[in-house]
Protein backbone atom coordinates (compact mmCIF):
# COMPACT_ATOMS: atom_id res chain seq x y z
CA UNK A 1 0.00 0.00 0.00
CA UNK A 2 2.95 2.16 1.15
CA UNK A 3 4.36 1.97 -2.69
CA UNK A 4 1.05 2.82 -4.64
CA UNK A 5 1.02 5.95 -2.69
CA UNK A 6 4.77 6.45 -3.17
CA UNK A 7 3.71 6.01 -7.19
CA UNK A 8 0.79 8.81 -7.00
CA UNK A 9 3.33 11.17 -5.43
CA UNK A 10 6.05 10.74 -8.05
CA UNK A 11 3.44 11.43 -10.76
CA UNK A 12 1.91 14.32 -8.76
CA UNK A 13 4.88 15.61 -8.30
CA UNK A 14 6.36 14.80 -12.29
CA UNK A 15 2.58 16.43 -13.41
CA UNK A 16 3.87 19.42 -11.28
CA UNK A 17 7.10 19.73 -12.60
CA UNK A 18 6.30 19.48 -16.03
CA UNK A 19 3.85 22.01 -15.43
CA UNK A 20 6.42 24.46 -14.23
CA UNK A 21 8.92 23.71 -16.92
CA UNK A 22 6.46 24.72 -19.24
CA UNK A 23 5.39 27.72 -17.34
CA UNK A 24 9.00 28.78 -17.10
CA UNK A 25 9.37 28.06 -21.20
CA UNK A 26 6.74 30.10 -21.95
CA UNK A 27 7.27 33.65 -19.73
CA UNK A 28 11.13 33.52 -21.14
CA UNK A 29 9.75 33.57 -24.66
CA UNK A 30 7.86 36.30 -24.14
CA UNK A 31 8.29 38.54 -26.78
CA UNK A 32 10.08 42.41 -25.48
CA UNK A 33 8.06 45.00 -25.84
CA UNK A 34 10.62 46.16 -28.66
CA UNK A 35 9.88 43.42 -30.21
CA UNK A 36 6.20 43.55 -30.51
CA UNK A 37 6.59 46.71 -31.82
CA UNK A 38 9.11 45.69 -34.71
CA UNK A 39 6.10 42.31 -34.90
CA UNK A 40 3.54 45.10 -35.22
CA UNK A 41 5.21 47.89 -37.20
CA UNK A 42 5.88 44.48 -40.04
CA UNK A 43 2.03 42.91 -39.98
CA UNK A 44 0.34 47.03 -40.35
CA UNK A 45 3.27 47.59 -43.33
CA UNK A 46 2.21 43.90 -44.88
CA UNK A 47 -1.76 45.19 -44.43
CA UNK A 48 -0.95 47.99 -46.26
CA UNK A 49 0.71 46.51 -48.91
CA UNK A 50 -2.31 44.18 -49.62
CA UNK A 51 -4.70 47.58 -49.13
CA UNK A 52 -2.53 48.51 -51.78
CA UNK A 53 -2.86 45.13 -53.86
CA UNK A 54 -6.68 45.67 -54.06
CA UNK A 55 -6.75 49.79 -55.44
CA UNK A 56 -4.01 48.52 -58.31
CA UNK A 57 -6.02 45.80 -59.03
CA UNK A 58 -9.11 48.13 -59.34
CA UNK A 59 -7.37 49.91 -61.99
CA UNK A 60 -6.21 46.69 -63.65
CA UNK A 61 -8.04 45.52 -67.49
CA UNK A 62 -7.76 41.95 -66.48
CA UNK A 63 -7.18 41.97 -62.83
CA UNK A 64 -8.11 38.11 -62.42
CA UNK A 65 -4.12 37.86 -64.62
CA UNK A 66 -2.41 40.21 -61.60
CA UNK A 67 0.40 38.50 -59.92
CA UNK A 68 1.50 40.75 -57.18
CA UNK A 69 5.48 40.77 -55.38
CA UNK A 70 4.95 39.30 -52.16
CA UNK A 71 4.62 42.31 -49.55
CA UNK A 72 8.11 40.76 -47.83
CA UNK A 73 9.80 41.84 -50.83
CA UNK A 74 8.03 45.29 -51.51
CA UNK A 75 9.87 48.37 -50.34
CA UNK A 76 7.73 49.60 -47.32
CA UNK A 77 8.05 52.53 -45.78
CA UNK A 78 6.73 53.80 -42.36
CA UNK A 79 6.61 57.22 -41.95
CA UNK A 80 6.16 58.89 -38.54
CA UNK A 81 2.74 60.16 -39.49
CA UNK A 82 1.79 56.75 -39.44
CA UNK A 83 1.23 56.45 -43.56
CA UNK A 84 2.94 53.77 -45.03
CA UNK A 85 4.79 54.08 -48.72
CA UNK A 86 4.62 50.73 -51.01
CA UNK A 87 7.18 50.71 -53.66
CA UNK A 88 6.48 47.12 -55.63
CA UNK A 89 4.69 45.99 -59.01
CA UNK A 90 2.03 43.64 -60.70
CA UNK A 91 2.19 40.98 -63.94
CA UNK A 92 -0.94 41.68 -65.26
CA UNK A 93 -2.41 41.08 -68.46
CA UNK A 94 -2.58 44.50 -70.77
CA UNK A 95 -5.66 44.89 -73.62
CA UNK A 96 -3.89 43.20 -76.03
CA UNK A 97 -3.67 40.02 -73.98
CA UNK A 98 0.16 40.78 -73.08
CA UNK A 99 1.60 40.19 -69.64
CA UNK A 100 3.20 43.03 -68.72
CA UNK A 101 4.89 44.34 -65.35
CA UNK A 102 4.22 47.39 -64.03
CA UNK A 103 5.50 48.82 -61.16
CA UNK A 104 3.51 51.24 -59.23
CA UNK A 105 3.95 53.45 -55.78
CA UNK A 106 1.28 53.84 -53.16
CA UNK A 107 0.62 55.81 -49.85
CA UNK A 108 -2.03 55.03 -47.60
CA UNK A 109 -2.86 55.95 -44.38
CA UNK A 110 -4.77 54.38 -41.10
CA UNK A 111 -8.01 54.85 -41.00
CA UNK A 112 -10.11 52.70 -38.76
CA UNK A 113 -9.02 49.03 -38.39
CA UNK A 114 -6.99 49.27 -41.69
CA UNK A 115 -5.96 51.53 -44.10
CA UNK A 116 -7.55 54.10 -46.76
CA UNK A 117 -5.58 54.71 -50.05
CA UNK A 118 -4.25 58.35 -50.06
CA UNK A 119 -1.89 58.08 -52.93
CA UNK A 120 -1.13 55.60 -56.46
CA UNK A 121 1.02 56.17 -59.07
CA UNK A 122 1.21 53.31 -61.69
CA UNK A 123 3.97 53.89 -63.98
CA UNK A 124 2.64 53.21 -67.67
CA UNK A 125 -0.98 54.00 -66.89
Amino acid sequence: MKLGHKLGLGCMGLIIGTFVLIMVVVIRNKPTPEQQSASNAQRDGYTAAFTCQGAVRDRLKAPATAEFQAPRNAEIKRYDSGNYEIVSYVDAQNSFGAKLRSPYTCVVAPSGAGFQVLELKIDGR
